[in-house]
């Protein structure tokens, strides 16, 4: 943990304005704590939600709240539309598109770099029901709680 810690602090500096997308997750939470901690300057939160699909919005608005963020929400209702567009952003095609079309807004709002915490949940013990459904499958019992 303390290679993340130092990591994070040290990418701070006095001229950027520091941002994060998060999500309610505890990659991007831990991430958003060790800015805000560093930060002299008011760090800028991202949440993202797709149109038509369960959100993370109350959970990345609750996390902002919590920290004292500036916080976005950014609805994506077009990302088909644009994919041609995105892709020609990208060295080569990746997965999860998204960030790339977030970036387009947080240059907007004058954001050069911004943290995320892509992938690290499975690592800090996240996603309490992925966890359950894998525990179960493997035979084992837990008690609910």
């Amino acid at each position: 943990m303390c290679k993340l810690v130092d990591t994070i602090r040290a990418c701070v500096t006095p001229t950027s304005k520091p941002a994060v997308n998060i999500s309610g997750g505890i990659d991007s939470a831990i991430v958003l704590h060790h800015l805000t901690e560093k930060s002299k300057e008011p760090v800028h939160t991202y949440t993202v939600a797709f149109t038509g699909q369960d959100s993370e919005l109350a959970d990345g608005q609750q996390l902002a709240e919590h920290y004292g963020t500036v916080h976005h929400e950014v609805v994506i209702d077009s990302l088909l539309q644009r994919y041609p567009e995105i892709l020609s952003f990208m060295d080569k095609p990746r997965f999860n598109l998204w960030p790339f079309y977030v970036a387009e807004q947080q240059s907007k709002d004058g954001i050069l770099n911004c943290y995320i915490g892509e992938g690290g949940d499975e690592h800090f013990g996240g996603y309490c029901t992925r966890s359950r459904r894998v525990i179960l499958s493997s035979g084992c019992t837990c008690s609910s709680s």
